[in-house]
């Protein structure tokens, strides 16, 4: 049995180092940024969380968790991404976990978070727990976003979270078999995922490699799709995405309002993408989270 995923690791480390200690500073695009260190299940762990100036005295503040990929840390996560923007223009907070070594604990007992018992589905919970320290958060809209390896994560979480969270967002990563086969989730999940067509990292059409294999991008969507009771067939058609193109498929008929949206883009292999395509954006409209969707 593998104790880790190596070929997850896409992001050198070394570029972005966290802070050793809690407290906050400001940001380039004003608020505050807060590094919170706290216990859970025995270990230190921690969090940087981006709070923009238009929030920060005030209640009920939407909150996104933005989980890495291998090899990576939450503070690299943030450079990479822009939702600190999207944030700032649309009165959310984003919080940028760090997982406890390579990988987050996914579920299949194939990597060494979960072979440790490392419990991040409980971290997940006790983040929301931590960032209510500093602000307010509405609880009714909690979010989470998981790339590569974090968005594997993200399906292992999507099924033993409850209704903690209140939609999900995968960017080049889908649900593991062994989650597939030990799902707990009853209540229908609103669901968003993101994959290249060319990925040669985690194929869109699955792997087969024993505990560590994963499903395929549309069976993981289908298994959305049908958890959320869908009706009727995707909507689906070729769309641009910023400076992309996008296979996307659509299941808006489900319960409780529930939506499952698949975005294939075209020519894209495995990566974070370019501000050009606008993923984040996306994945805001999607969370109902955009200014002008309130």
């Amino acid at each position: 049995m593998s104790a880790g995923r190596t070929l997850f690791i896409t992001l050198p480390v070394v570029s972005v180092l966290l802070m050793l200690f809690s407290g906050c500073d400001s940001s380039s695009l004003g608020g505050q940024t807060q590094r919170l260190r706290f216990e859970h299940g025995g270990m230190e762990r921690s969090v940087e969380v981006f709070i923009p100036g238009s929030v920060t005295d005030v209640p009920n503040v939407p909150l996104v968790i933005a989980f890495h990929g291998a090899g990576s840390r939450g503070s690299v996560f943030r450079q990479q991404t822009r939702f600190d923007e999207q944030a700032n223009a649309n009165d959310f907070a984003v919080a940028y976990p760090t997982a406890t070594g390579a990988n987050w604990a996914e579920g299949c007992d194939c990597v060494r978070p979960d072979l440790e018992g490392v419990d991040d589905v409980g971290f997940a919970a006790a983040i929301i727990d931590e960032v209510e320290k500093v602000m307010e958060v509405d609880r009714r809209n909690v979010y989470a976003v998981g790339y590569s390896q974090g968005a594997v994560f993200l399906h292992h979480l999507a099924c033993e979270s409850g209704d903690t969270f209140a939609g999900f967002a995968s960017v080049a990563g889908m649900m593991s078999v062994p989650v597939s086969q030990n799902c707990s989730r009853e209540t229908p999940a609103h669901m968003m995922m993101v994959h290249g067509s060319d990925d040669m990292v985690l194929p869109f059409d699955g792997q087969d490699a024993g505990s560590q294999s994963l499903l395929s991008v549309v069976s993981t969507m289908l298994r959305w799709r049908n958890q959320a009771g869908c009706t009727g067939d995707a909507v689906r058609a070729t769309e641009r995405m910023g400076s992309g193109r996008a296979d996307v498929r659509r299941y808006d008929s489900c319960q409780d309002g529930a939506q499952v949206h698949l975005f294939e883009l075209l020519d894209h292999g495995h990566e974070w993408p370019s501000p050009e395509i606008g993923v984040e954006i996306e994945i805001s409209s999607f969370f109902g989270l955009r200014a002008e969707e309130f």
